[in-house]
């Protein structure tokens, strides 16, 4: 995965006591407590536990999510990945916990023994647990069965990774019925087979890549210079800028097989680059293929992220995705689009049977063949109506109204456990003061009204104050007060200016209006969409265990990714 923007490469000083910072580091590590003598792994240890010790207290009582992924490096080991997620003064706090090497292979008790591990390592209480996220493999989605099942946690549940399934669903548009287990074999046809031919051809030999390259500077002298990308079949998104670029270049492409024509050493015999030639036709489905690419891409790029709030964005991305296959099916000419038609319907069948043929709310996990989970998971709708954003678009997604009544009441029975731990104060003194208010409004209403004309009905605003005083200050009756009021607060805004607004800068400003909704929203909106966060961490482990470094030890390999993915901790002074 890339690094998200604003993220700062790791780098760590190879020879931190050197020249004029001599002095200053030696001192540093007298007051961390790091004897003179002691070896740079050991001293990076200290660092490490100097940090565990910050985020331990960072976390400490707080409700928190976990992603995990496996990975192998090339040394062919097995590692496991798990990084921890949580909201701490309105900020969504993302870390890595470790990249433990698995002996006995990727299976679900290895995952669970370093999660157990991970856990008791960093006193993370099953009670505050609220999910795990990972992909649809079989090994993960029996650890999230076990979790479920067996660990008698009181919130944590299983979610499946948002980008992995569209992915799953993206495949189709490239790859026909190709197997997802078994990414070694290309079984990529028509004009995308041909496209990647070229593209890999092209990439592989410098010739070639300086023939496309005087080919754009022939067409535009004053232009950039493009290369071709090569797809990774594993990697998100990748599929989709390869066939990008190829039709960004279509008519560069096309004239550096004009001038390779022209060229020929013999008329009749093709050179080895007009192998590779694609046709209009070929271009033509590219074109198709990109279009239908394209809403899955963004879908992706949307919710990969772990710096801001994304499992709130879920529901409502699957009910536009939805909408743009089915208009794309819509939009394809029978008479001459017959094999767009026929990818746009196995695609459609294919969605439909992950996320489910219409949107259902349930807080049961529901499974089809094999156990997979099927529809969208109860924690995202809980984040979508949580999610100042996207609550107001609940209703478009959950057309069935008895789903969203009882979404709502599995949202208030949250709410009214946290009011009942909290122990509300005592309502005699929550009415003193509230009746007090009402009155003091109702003041300010008659000295308005006393000196000028009202244009509006005068019972208008003090009826929906009246009607709002609740004789019954139960917590059942303030807990209901407070879901109805939030229900029509206006909210905010889904994005401005192209950017999603932040909804913890909402609840920043608005957290004491709804303070037992918040104590819910601060549990559910940390749960990432994707397990985009872990396969990260194989992103740094990938630049540390690369060609020469093969044979470092797994331990080193764990304490280098967590001081990596911790930095914001690390006090390397």
């Amino acid at each position: 995965m890339k690094k998200e923007e604003g993220e700062q490469e790791f780098q760590y000083n190879s020879c931190p006591l050197r020249g004029h910072q001599k002095a200053t580091s030696t001192s540093s590590r007298i007051l961390a407590g790091v004897p003179l003598n002691t070896p740079r792994r050991d001293m990076l240890t200290v660092k490490k536990l100097q940090a565990m010790a910050k985020l331990k207290a960072a976390v400490k009582d707080k409700y928190f999510s976990l992603t995990a992924d496996h990975w192998t490096s090339l040394a062919k080991e097995n590692f496991g990945a798990i990084t921890l997620h949580f909201i701490a003064n309105f900020e969504l706090k993302t870390h890595v916990l470790s990249c433990t090497k698995h002996e006995n292979g990727a299976s679900a008790k290895e995952m669970e023994h370093q999660l157990v591990s991970d856990m008791r390592n960093w006193e993370l209480e099953r009670d505050f647990f609220i999910g795990i996220v990972t992909d649809t493999a079989a090994n993960m989605n029996s650890l999230g069965r076990e979790i479920e099942e067996q660990w008698n946690t009181k919130y944590a549940r299983h979610v499946y990774c948002a980008d992995h399934i569209l992915q799953l669903t993206a495949v189709l548009a490239f790859s026909g019925n190709v197997s997802v287990e078994n990414y070694a074999e290309d079984t990529s046809v028509g004009c995308l087979k041909k496209a990647r031919d070229l593209v890999s051809h092209i990439n592989s030999s410098t010739a070639a890549n300086e023939k496309l390259a005087k080919a754009q500077r022939m067409m535009n002298p004053e232009g950039c210079v493009y290369k071709l990308l090569q797809d990774v079949i594993t990697r998100w998104g990748s599929t989709f800028k390869l066939v990008e670029r190829v039709v960004k270049l279509e008519e560069p492409i096309k004239e550096m097989f004009r001038q390779e024509f022209r060229n020929r050493t013999s008329v009749n015999q093709p050179t080895l680059l007009e192998k590779y030639s694609l046709s209009d036709e070929d271009f033509d489905g590219l074109r198709n293929m990109l279009h239908i690419l394209k809403p899955l891409q963004s879908a992706q790029r949307a919710l990969e992220g772990d710096k801001y709030v994304t499992i709130s964005l879920v529901p409502y991305i699957i009910h536009q995705l939805r909408i743009e296959l089915e208009g794309c099916l819509g939009a394809a000419n029978p008479d001459t689009q017959n094999d767009l038609i026929s990818l746009l319907d196995k695609m459609i069948d294919d969605f439909n049977s992950r996320w489910g043929e219409q949107p259902s709310y349930s807080h049961e996990t529901r499974r089809g063949d094999r156990n997979r989970q099927i529809g969208i998971h109860a924690y995202s709708y809980w984040a979508m109506a949580l999610d100042p954003r996207t609550k107001k678009y609940l209703p478009k997604v959950l057309t069935n109204h008895r789903e969203t009544w009882r979404l709502w009441d599995d949202i208030k029975e949250s709410c009214l456990e946290v009011a009942r731990a909290a122990r509300i104060p005592a309502r005699e003194e929550n009415a003193d003061m509230e009746v007090g208010r009402r009155a003091e409004n109702r003041m300010v209403r008659q000295r308005n009204r006393s000196g000028a004309a009202s244009f509006f009905p005068e019972s208008s605003d003090e009826e929906m104050d009246d009607a709002g005083v609740d004789g019954d200050l139960s917590v059942e009756g303030i807990v209901a007060n407070e879901i109805r009021k939030y229900q029509s607060d206006r909210g905010l805004r889904l994005q401005t200016d192209g950017c999603y607004n932040c909804p913890l800068e909402w609840w920043r400003l608005h957290h004491t209006d709804y303070p037992h909704i918040w104590k819910v929203a601060e549990r559910i909106l940390a749960i990432p969409a994707t397990s985009a966060p872990s396969e990260r961490v194989f992103s740094s482990a990938a630049n540390i265990v690369d060609k020469k470094r093969v044979r470092l030890k797994p331990e080193n390999v764990d304490l280098l990714v967590f001081l990596r993915g911790n930095k914001d901790f690390v006090d390397w002074d």
